[in-house]
């Protein structure tokens, strides 16, 4: 598309916005429902006089008496489609609206019970292939080019200027792309085209819940992108969805977003394969898990630059990159709790980005002009074709407390490190640390020697990190206690101060060292 006809349509914009402001009739707060198979009314009244297209339930709800609940059956539903639309429009997206709740997983007509909701069994699904033309690829790199993609939505889903009262919930966002021209990456209008293919969240905050983001690619962001955003996502999915640039799964602009319980994996970027935190972005983290996600250049499963995000309870799991196969962080200070960074690869081996096998630093993390802060965090397994396979670190300094890194191809940590009451292969200077095997249920098949692309070819096993202990292990797979013929010295050997939090009884009066520490899940302790 030329850049005269971008500008013919981005005009056009405005005046359909005025336009349906103007034939809104007034109406008060209400349920709308929608179902592509409904044959009555089409006045979103009923499920049998339900909208056929989403888009028209979302007209109603800009001029309905909040709150407006949207219900969904499941179904398939196109941006370009629907009163006001404009058939093969590359900037029809679903714009959430202020005070308006749309719920997804609806059994809808034809089945028993068309209230009955379940987002797995009764999928909802908004896509972006305009053209319904997309074909199947092997790898997610090809996603933004592939031709039969050339049309398709920009961006599935939009969030502009919305607040919490915004909810989305229980959908799944596939085929956006995209791929528009780079005109200007500080000005967020000139660029919007290239960021967040499934959604494009700026300047707003709305709730994402029980979502799932796949199939989609941008240049910045291909699952989401976030631009001065703060959206609070809760039980979301990132899966399969690239980038060219910057956060295959979510990149994060000038952005606090809030994730609980969100995964990503197998997402693919040239830097933050996961996610990427970027110019004072504060995200926010919890529970959430990155698993064999790839960046051609910088951290696999997250990259930081001047960015400080928190994260608690999160797991980096078989993500690979040249530097920092779990994370990277740049002129950043990120805060880690209760995480597990284990069986990342520091190689990239392979993708359009492969520079051979041995080229990688940092398997676990890399850090460059920053100052990260880890507690009560692991990191096993992990490896670099070059050196450190747990903490590299260049002009940094890393704090860790209550921590054990074990098992990661050698040395454990290079650069600047303050370590105490933590447990460190192959020993390191401080209070409280140990050089002892920690006794891990299990150890995962990479073990700092094997190469990521096991991982894709089914050849590795993921560990389990709980401590073993006479006095009982929480079994995840079981989902009980289990009790072992011999028991961590990382067991009790904390700081002495730190409050034992969730720890079983008997926990000993002193928590444990590793991610599991001050958790529910912590191992327990023979000591009264």
């Amino acid at each position: 598309m030329t850049r005269t006809a971008m500008s013919r349509i981005e005009r056009m914009i405005p005046i359909w916005a005025v336009v349906l402001a103007m034939s809104c009739a007034a109406a008060a707060g209400k349920t709308i429902y929608v179902d592509d198979d409904a044959g009555g009314a089409n006045d979103g009244s009923s499920w049998t006089d339900a909208y056929v297209y989403l888009q028209d339930a979302l007209g109603d709800a800009v001029c309905a008496e909040n709150p407006v609940e949207i219900l969904v059956a499941q179904g398939l539903y196109i941006p370009d489609q629907g009163r006001n639309q404009i058939p093969g429009d590359r900037q029809a997206s679903f714009q959430l609206v202020n005070g308006v709740t749309l719920l997804g997983g609806f059994a809808g007509l034809g089945e028993t019970d068309p209230d009955a909701r379940d987002v797995h069994a009764y999928a909802t699904i908004l896509s972006g292939d305009l053209s319904h033309d997309d074909v199947e690829l092997d790898d997610p790199y090809e996603l933004l080019t592939e031709p039969t993609r050339s049309e398709n939505s920009y961006h599935v889903v939009t969030s502009r200027n919305t607040d919490d009262t915004t909810v989305l919930d229980g959908v799944i966002i596939v085929a956006g792309n995209s791929n528009g021209p780079e005109l200007d990456d500080t000005n967020e209008d000139k660029c919007r085209l290239m960021r967040g293919s499934g959604m494009y969240n700026v300047l707003g905050s709305p709730i994402v819940a029980n979502c799932t983001f796949t199939g989609n690619s941008a240049s910045y962001g291909g699952g989401m992108g976030n631009w001065k955003g703060n959206p609070s996502l809760v039980g979301c999915t990132f899966v399969w969805n690239s980038a060219t640039r910057y956060g295959g799964g979510m990149d994060n602009c000038e952005s606090g977003p809030t994730l609980i319980d969100c995964t990503f994996s197998e997402n693919s970027s040239l830097w933050g394969g996961g996610i990427s935190n970027r110019t004072r972005s504060l995200p926010r983290l919890t529970d959430c898990t990155f698993r064999m996600n790839e960046a051609g250049w910088y951290g696999g499963g997250m990259i930081n630059v001047c960015s400080d995000p928190v994260l608690t309870g999160c797991s980096f799991v078989a993500n690979g990159a040249r530097l920092g196969g779990g994370l990277r962080n740049s002129d950043s200070s990120p805060t880690l709790t209760n995480c597990l960074i284990v069986d990342n690869v520091a190689y990239c081996p392979y993708g359009p980005y492969s520079w051979g096998t041995l080229s990688g630093h940092g398997g676990g993390m890399y850090n460059s002009r920053s100052t990260a802060i880890l507690t009560n965090c692991t990191l096993s397994g992990n490896c670099a074709g070059i050196y450190a396979g747990g903490i590299c670190g260049c002009e940094s300094t890393v704090t860790l407390t209550n921590c054990i890194l074990w098992a990661n191809s050698l040395p454990q940590i290079s650069g600047d490190a303050t370590v105490s009451y933590s447990n460190i292969q192959g020993g390191w200077p401080g209070e409280g640390n140990l050089d002892a095997d920690p006794l891990f249920a299990t150890l995962g098949h990479l073990e700092g020697s094997a190469m990521l692309t096991d991982v894709s070819n089914g050849l590795w096993v993921e560990g389990d990190y709980h401590l073993r202990s006479r006095a009982g292990r929480w079994d995840p797979v079981r989902e009980n206690w289990v009790i072992d013929s011999v028991s961590s010295p990382c067991i009790d050997a904390g700081v002495p101060t730190s409050v034992t939090g969730l720890e079983q009884l008997p926990n000993g009066g002193i928590i444990n060292m590793g991610a599991y520490g001050g958790t529910a899940e912590a191992s327990m302790s023979l000591s009264p």
